[in-house]
């Protein structure tokens, strides 16, 4: 009898520190994760605001003037439009990943120039020359 008892506590003995020992593994486990859960978001956030500036900067290069006046523009309007479109989808990641408030508000800044460059450039589309820029 003695020795079933001793049986049993050295089984519950066992089983207590495989319990704790499974709880400890899980926390290091945590604690690993964090630093690599952090730099994946910030891998994730970076590569947000370079495909916002990739699709802001070919907008730009597409409504830029040429160099000599009376040109009008380089590209189609359809093609602008599709660019426009491209920035503010890269914009809208921007704005879920982005943690400052900073960060959202010059996004939404050059968001909101890009809206009135593309209605600048519609309202002069019959004459690209004629188009009134804001100053």
């Amino acid at each position: 009898m003695t020795g079933l008892v001793g049986a049993v506590v050295g089984g519950a003995i066992t089983y207590l520190a495989s319990i704790q020992q499974a709880r400890e593994a899980r926390a290091q486990r945590r604690d690993a994760e964090k630093p690599e859960a952090a730099r994946r978001s910030q891998d994730r956030r970076l590569t947000a605001y370079a495909g916002f500036l990739t699709s802001a900067r070919q907008f730009r290069n597409a409504v830029r003037s040429p160099h000599h006046h009376g040109a009008g523009l380089r590209v189609p309007i359809q093609e602008i439009d599709v660019l426009a479109r491209a920035a503010d989808s890269a914009g809208s990641l921007v704005f879920l990943l982005g943690e400052s408030g900073r960060t959202g508000s010059a996004c939404g800044t050059v968001l909101r120039t890009i809206g009135d460059v593309v209605g600048a450039v519609h309202d002069g589309e019959t004459d690209p020359d004629q188009v009134r820029w804001k100053t």
